[in-house]
């Protein structure tokens, strides 16, 4: 599907070159393909499995600091059986967090889902601007920042978390060291 829009691109760019007079037509043409693409192309949230199961009518707890984040919840280990631990996936070098007081997500669920998982969004407009509004302030920050980021959305029965990291970790924490957080083994 995508190879057959690059096509039609790559089509006018040469017909333009081909016929000079009508490089006007030929570019408000290629104008239209381009925001038919940009329409077109579909945001995808893509399933990661998660190694722990998440307790999915749990809640998520999410803690930042300046260069990264943590999220939190609940686990079973059999169907409808909360396990003694909880779950914290930490994010490296987290760009930006949202988060939504909704349980359905606004973009197209892949094929792959198991009982637990977290998503990375495909064709990702909010890592786009993000990455656009960086290179305005910075200009030269691919430079120095190296680093591939990724738009990552962690979801709980009534709300989710998106964000924009280089990557993630996922640790079981035990009951007794869960602190605060071990309302969410209670809960489960």
């Amino acid at each position: 599907m995508h190879r057959s829009r690059r096509s039609t691109i790559l089509i006018l760019t040469r017909d333009a070159a081909r016929r000079p007079g009508d490089v006007e037509r030929s570019a408000y043409q290629l104008a239209i393909v381009v925001f038919e693409m940009k329409t077109l192309i579909e945001e995808i949230a893509v399933p990661i499995p998660l190694q722990l199961w998440q307790d999915p009518q749990g809640d998520l707890v999410l803690k930042r600091w300046r260069s990264g984040c943590s999220v939190y919840f609940g686990c079973w280990i059999d169907a409808g059986e909360p396990a003694d631990f909880i779950c914290e996936l930490s994010f490296d070098h987290t760009w930006a967090v949202r988060g939504y007081n909704s349980e359905y997500l606004p973009y197209r669920i892949g094929r792959g889902q198991t009982r637990s998982n977290i998503f990375e969004i495909e064709f990702s407009t909010w890592l786009k601007q993000a990455s656009e509004q960086r290179e305005r302030c910075y200009p030269n920050w691919r430079d120095w920042d190296k680093k591939d980021y990724h738009h990552y959305i962690v979801q709980g029965h009534d709300n989710y978390y998106e964000i924009l990291a280089a990557g993630y970790t996922e640790r079981q924490i035990p009951y007794d060291e869960a602190g605060e957080l071990k309302r969410l083994v209670d809960e489960a």
